[in-house]
């Protein structure tokens, strides 16, 4: 199973939200029990990179899209890349994230190729998940 994992860079998480991110992207690994893990090595780190971090404790292979540039023109790119690969993808955000994220955009390009696509909202003391439609 090629399992994508996404979400917010660095700049949204609180240092201590790492362990239990780092916790989840675990879970979800184990509970879909992935053979790969899918990321886009976002440049200003969080989720992706601490996906990369759980692969390799895990000993999992790795498929990872980092973005050729910056701006739009690449992320999409490199976005598109990681939902055409994956089975399954999962975009971690924190609760209080504002506005449309990539990772978002990227798990609903994937439910629009009939994928399963989870957005996973992580609160203070709570996790949600909730299956992403592709609109």
């Amino acid at each position: 199973m090629k399992v994508a994992i996404v979400g917010a860079d660095g700049r949204y998480w609180r240092p201590e939200d790492v362990p239990f991110v780092k916790a989840l992207i675990r879970y979800i690994l184990k509970a879909m029990d992935a053979d790969v893990l899918i990321s886009g090595r976002c440049p200003l780190g969080g989720v992706d990179v601490w996906a990369e971090e759980v692969a390799d404790e895990m000993g999992l292979e790795k498929l990872i899209f980092p973005p050729e540039g910056r701006g739009w023109r690449y992320y999409h790119e490199r976005n598109l890349k990681i939902a055409r690969e994956c089975d399954v993808i999962f975009d971690i955000e924190p609760e209080d994230r504002r506005g449309n994220s990539g990772g978002a955009w990227t798990a609903r390009q994937a439910a629009k190729m009939g994928k399963l696509a989870i957005k996973v909202i992580v609160g203070n003391g709570y996790v949600a998940f909730k299956r992403m439609k592709a609109t």
